[in-house]
């Protein structure tokens, strides 16, 4: 496709997407938004394009923030990956004066980094919330009686 298709492309898109607005369907704004900046990339339109993956990533946290269960959360977010990491060839497509791009490529993959970071710390925190007192009494007590059967061993050993 080149430069002219795909500006014409975005045009249909951004009918698309104004259409879509009023029944605000959050999963069909962030397809379109993410299919504007697409075909704004391909015309080589950069700032557009990030216009609409920046309106696109917001949609896809928003989506993220209302998944309950950490597991939802990340395999949602790697399946719109390709938003981030398109909007991240957009900004590096910048020229870096423009709107502090490497400053914000920057921000926006150190972003990426922590959320799935602080989803990871949530999941174990999750896990560690859900298994009954009992048996962590339990599992305390088997560790305690490994340590004492390790001890015993050593002792055996260091004999002559």
């Amino acid at each position: 496709m080149d430069r002219g298709e795909a500006g014409l492309a975005a045009g249909y898109v951004l009918r698309g997407l104004t259409a879509a607005q009023k029944i605000s369907r959050p999963e069909t704004l962030y397809g379109l938004h993410y299919s504007c900046g697409k075909a704004y990339q391909a015309a080589e339109d950069f700032p557009r394009a990030l216009e609409q993956f920046r309106a696109s990533v917001n949609l896809v946290e928003s989506m993220r923030q209302n998944l309950r269960e950490t597991r939802h959360r990340e395999g949602f977010l790697g399946r719109k990956l390709s938003v981030y990491e398109s909007m991240l060839e957009a900004l590096w497509s910048l020229e870096p004066r423009e709107a502090g791009a490497v400053s914000e490529s920057f921000n926006t993959a150190e972003h990426m980094k922590a959320r799935a970071f602080m989803d990871k710390l949530r999941e174990a925190r999750t896990a560690s919330d859900e298994i009954p007192v009992k048996l962590l009494e339990r599992k305390r007590l088997l560790e305690g009686r490994l340590s004492w059967l390790r001890e015993t061993l050593d002792s055996a050993d260091e004999r002559p």
